[in-house]
C-alpha cells in the first residue's frame, strides 16, 4: 500500500461508476447487482462507493465522505452493511458463522478488515478460510429481515462470491428472489 485514497476514490471504474450514480440518481437502481472483474480491478471499492451513495445524507446521490452514514461506511461500520466472506471452518453450527473460532484467529480477521478499510483494493487474506457456509447466510438472513435504521438502505456485499458452497449459495437464492425492504 503505497498510497492512501481520497475518500471514495475509484481508479480506473470512471464509465462504471458513472453508470451507477446515474441509476441511483433515477431510483432505478435494482435490488441486486454483480459487480465482476479480474483480481484488483475495483469491485469492492465500487461497492463500498455504492453502497454510501445509497445511504449519504447528501443531495446529489454522490457520497460526499462528511456525513455520519459516509463515515461509517469508509470505516465498515455502518449499521446498515453486512459484509459476507470466507471463514475458517471451526464449528458446525447452522447459525453462528463465528462459532468456534479461536481469539487469534478473530484477532487475524480484525487485522485484515483493517486493512480493507486502509485500503479498499485490498484482498483479505484468512488463514484456512476456504468457503462461505450457509450459517453465514442463515446469520444474514435473519440480520436483514430485522429493521435497522428506517432511513437507510440494507446492503449486503458478498466479497469473492465464488466461494458460496452449494448450500449457502441456495439459502442466498431465496434471499434474492423475496428481499426484505430497503
Amino acid at each position: 500500500m503505497v498510497e492512501t485514497l481520497k475518500t471514495f476514490q475509484i481508479i480506473g471504474q470512471e464509465q462504471t461508476r458513472q453508470t451507477m450514480d446515474t441509476l441511483i440518481g433515477s431510483g432505478r437502481f435494482g435490488h441486486a447487482h454483480i459487480l465482476s472483474g479480474h483480481s484488483g480491478v475495483g469491485k469492492d471499492a465500487l461497492a463500498f462507493y455504492i453502497a454510501a451513495a445509497l445511504n449519504c445524507k447528501n443531495a446529489d446521490n454522490k457520497p460526499c465522505g462528511n456525513c455520519i452514514a459516509c463515515r461509517q461506511f469508509l470505516n465498515l461500520e455502518h449499521p446498515a452493511l453486512h459484509l459476507v466472506f470466507a471463514l475458517p471452518r471451526r464449528s458446525a453450527s447452522q447459525t453462528d458463522p463465528f462459532s468456534g473460532i479461536k481469539d487469534q484467529e478473530m484477532n487475524q480477521i480484525n487485522v485484515e478488515l483493517a486493512k480493507k478499510v486502509e485500503w479498499p483494493y485490498y484482498h483479505l487474506q484468512i488463514q484456512a478460510a476456504n468457503d462461505i457456509r450457509i450459517s453465514g447466510i442463515r446469520k444474514l438472513r435473519k440480520d436483514i429481515y430485522l429493521a435497522s435504521d428506517p432511513g437507510a438502505t440494507r446492503i449486503v456485499l458478498i466479497l469473492r462470491a465464488h466461494k458460496l458452497n452449494i448450500e449457502a449459495a441456495n439459502a442466498l437464492l431465496k434471499i434474492l428472489e423475496e428481499p426484505p425492504k430497503g
